[in-house]
């Protein structure tokens, strides 16, 4: 699991479109989405996105970009085991 048995905050926010420069565009608002894990002062924010035009949506796209950043330790972690099994437990051999 993931966030294993800590708690999951998404925080949903409506903001107007910015240009590069931060000044404002004549575009629709655009939603925004950070997610937290955790509690007092062990929460901290995993993903904080944004470009969704609507609730669902950037809850989605938060959701999948969290996931991708808890997953990538533990699979760079298993890469790491992986390879030095490889290096000690297998032999080559001809056929």
């Amino acid at each position: 699991m993931l966030a294993d048995t800590e708690s999951v905050k998404y925080i949903v926010d409506l903001e107007k479109r910015r240009n590069k420069d931060e000044s404002r565009t004549d575009e629709g608002p655009e939603f925004l989405c950070k997610i937290e894990i955790g509690e007092g002062e062990r929460r901290r924010e995993v993903v904080n996105v944004g470009g969704g035009v609507g609730r669902e949506e950037i809850m989605t796209k938060a959701a999948e970009e969290a996931v991708r950043t808890l997953k990538a330790p533990k699979e760079e972690e298993n890469k790491t085991k992986m390879g030095d099994l490889v290096q000690e437990d297998v032999e080559m051999v001809d056929v």
